[in-house]
């Protein structure tokens, strides 16, 4: 039996106008030890046909045809088919990054991991989807780094606090045989089965990674299972999801932290069934119920509801509060903007000030290399004075014997004439 590194699993239903740029971006890829295990899930048109077509051409690809089970079932029997260290899950309609697997296995390899997650970007078909699910462009980017190597149950306490719980299995890939030794699957729910595996993944594993790497493309196109209402099934995916989660946290009261971050992610989720206009009356519960063993939904229901009540309450005035201080911390970031911008304008007079004192200090040398300039000048024309005074006083000097000269022989012509 050949092994491989990596088995993409990749359930596909009514995907003939998106497999093959699928596919490409998955054979595409710069790491190629994989295998490609597509399920068919009774589509109605084209996509087993190329699906089939595709696989003439890679030996790595297997097509297994089924019934309509939705993914949940799809992506179990392609567990049960891989052969892979690592598994990986695939939407039929989405794309990849051509690094994806090289990154992502290099990762698990290096680290050891039973589970690690990545993000993804969206991108829409139409403009209009875009306008009406304007969501969908930043909700597959985390908020938060998660730099280390953490625990299930820790990273899942982070990353419900944190809100960066991205549930789509196609931004994971885990270790097979951490799946084999934990029997975990896939519910084989008509939505949402992916909710309860996340979950029980996360609370099993002991090495877990989270990088910020986008290697993900999601499509958001019209009638997919992320735009399409079908509010029964969503009410009856949640309700059994609840009942599961509750189950779990009967059995971890000893961990406080972990217990009061699954009730709340168990409070979310009623939240998120009253949005979806679920009446409580116990008559109503009878489906999920049979899936809950001994835990009375109802009960339970109207004691979250309750709590519900009573926290939304909690949180109005601490909103009050928080908002009263947000406006306080506006004033005082107005403040502190005025006196950043004073002390701006300080620091912009400093600089000047010393500008003008070093152009004073320059000025203050340039004149006295002038005065001294000058005095050198005024010396040597002093100098030159002297000499010119002595010049003159030797001429007079010369003058005047020269006079005398002159006098005594006039004096001695008239005495002899």
């Amino acid at each position: 039996m050949e092994n491989f590194a990596v088995s993409v699993i990749m359930p596909c239903f009514n995907a003939q106008d998106y497999i093959r740029e699928t596919m490409e971006s998955i054979f595409g890829q710069t790491f190629q030890d994989f295998e490609v295990i597509c399920i068919d899930d009774g589509s109605t048109d084209g996509t087993l046909a190329i699906l089939e077509e595709i696989a003439q051409g890679h030996s790595n690809m297997a097509v297994v045809s089924e019934e309509n089970h939705h993914q949940g079932y799809a992506r179990n029997q392609g567990i049960d088919r891989a052969k892979g260290t690592y598994i990986y899950y695939m939407d039929s309609d989405d794309l990849l990054d051509a690094s994806c697997f090289q990154v992502i296995y290099g990762k698990c390899e290096k680290e050891a991991l039973d589970l690690l997650f990545f993000e993804a970007d969206s991108f829409y078909e139409s403009e209009e989807l875009e306008r009406q699910f304007p969501g969908f462009k930043k909700l597959y980017h985390r908020k938060r780094q998660y730099p280390d190597i953490y625990t299930g149950e820790e990273l899942y306490v982070q990353l419900r606090k944190s809100g960066d719980m991205i549930v789509s299995p196609c931004l994971q890939i885990v270790r097979r045989g951490f799946l084999e030794e934990t029997g975990i699957r896939f519910s084989e729910l008509p939505l949402m089965e992916d909710n309860l595996y996340l979950f029980w993944c996360l609370l099993a594993a002991k090495r877990v990674a989270v990088i910020s790497e986008r290697l993900y493309q999601r499509r958001v196109r019209g009638a997919s299972t992320m735009t399409s209402a079908r509010q029964k099934e969503k009410q009856y995916a949640l309700g059994v999801t609840l009942c599961e989660i509750l189950k779990f946290a009967a059995g971890c009261r000893q961990k406080e932290e972990l217990y009061q971050t699954i009730l709340e992610h168990a409070r979310a989720m009623v939240r998120h069934l009253r949005g979806l206009s679920m009446e409580w009356e116990p008559g109503k519960w009878d489906m999920i119920s049979k899936e809950c063993g001994d835990i009375p939904l109802a009960e339970v229901m109207e004691l979250f509801l309750l709590l519900d009540d009573k926290l939304l309450k909690s949180r109005v005035r601490l909103q009050e509060a928080w908002d009263e201080k947000s406006e306080m911390n506006r004033k005082l970031q107005v403040t502190y903007d005025e006196k950043a911008e004073r002390g701006v304008q300080i620091q912009n007079l400093k600089a000047q000030v010393k500008g003008l004192k070093e152009q004073i200090k320059e000025m203050q040398v340039q004149e006295q290399e002038c005065e001294k300039k000058w005095e050198q000048k005024w010396e040597k024309k002093e100098d030159e004075l002297a000499k010119n005074k002595e010049t003159l006083a030797k001429a007079r000097a010369e003058l005047k014997e020269l006079k005398g000269r002159f006098f005594v022989r006039v004096i001695r012509k008239i005495r002899k004439g």
